[in-house]
């Protein structure tokens, strides 16, 4: 199986998309070369356990949340009023 940094390493002399597969108006999973070695690294990451990480918490949600929301209460009527 090849490891994202061959994959990566595969678009070097593959930059061209033109005749890159479509698969409803986007690269298909396994277009190419690139994206078949990119599919293979995807599948293997998802399959693998003990990804998870450990949340780093500190201070009040409530407060975080707040803030947030006046943060992006301004910003919202902004874009949207």
């Amino acid at each position: 199986m090849l490891k994202l940094n061959s994959c990566l390493f595969l678009t070097i002399g593959n930059q061209d998309e033109k005749n890159v597969r479509m698969d409803i108006g986007r690269q298909a999973f396994r277009a190419n070369e690139f994206y078949d070695a990119l599919a293979d690294w995807e599948l293997d990451f998802v399959s693998r356990s003990d990804k998870a990480r450990t949340l780093v918490t500190k201070g009040s949600e409530l407060e975080t949340v707040k803030t947030m929301f006046e943060k992006y209460t301004i910003l919202a009527r902004e874009y949207y009023d």
